[in-house]
């Protein structure tokens, strides 16, 4: 499913078309991330659930440890330990002990220390409402993939239908906007929040 190109939108209804989906605790899987580094773009987020399942999703699936941001709160009371064990990696925004995220996770990529990293571009926080949605997604996904250069994964969850459609493209030396004209097309096509209302528009 890597050869579609980026200008190609009317290709994406049949993108998965002759694909064999793996079944995975009563989900479909279509597509693969592969086995090289790759910033993994997960959207549409609209749940606190997202990452547990995510994450249950990969143990079935036999992939390696995948990296992902999350807010440094999380790793507070006792359970840094468990977060840090299944890939997370603190967001600290604040206080003496604050850092450069984006180089920090370019940073792994070079060193090797990360081989996999999922962010959600529209947020971490649950949106169950309209009002709690953000305008527009955060950019550091293209940041991260072209500082470190290695392509985006795609990855598209979609609740309604209880699917899972992964990507790989090598998309980020487009301009931004054919880059988020391609991504709004394909999670258009094959994502849906466990809250619709709550999704955030696919643009900068």
């Amino acid at each position: 499913m890597s050869n579609i190109l980026s200008s190609e939108h009317t290709a994406l209804p049949t993108l998965r078309a002759g694909q064999k989906p793996r079944k995975i605790v009563g989900w479909k899987v279509y597509g693969d991330i592969g086995p090289d580094p790759a910033v993994v773009v997960v959207e549409h987020h609209t749940s606190n659930y997202d990452l547990p399942f995510l994450f249950l999703v990969k143990t079935f699936m036999g992939y390696g440890r995948i990296h992902f941001l999350m807010k440094s709160e999380w790793f507070r009371y006792g359970l840094g330990w468990f977060f840090k064990w299944i890939g997370g990696v603190p967001v600290i925004r604040d206080g003496s002990e604050r850092r450069d995220t984006l180089g920090y996770a370019i940073n792994g990529f070079i060193n090797g220390h990360i081989k996999w990293l999922a962010i959600t571009p529209s947020g971490t926080r649950a949106r169950k409402r309209p009002s709690q949605k953000r305008a527009c997604w955060k950019r550091g996904f293209l940041h991260i993939a072209r500082g470190a250069k290695v392509p985006l994964v795609l990855a598209a969850i979609d609740y309604s239908r209880h699917e899972i459609t992964l990507l790989r493209h090598d998309i980020t030396s487009k301009p931004d906007d054919e880059v988020m004209a391609f991504c709004a097309a394909f999670f258009g096509e094959f994502a849906a929040g466990k809250h619709p209302t709550g999704e955030t528009p696919v643009r900068l």
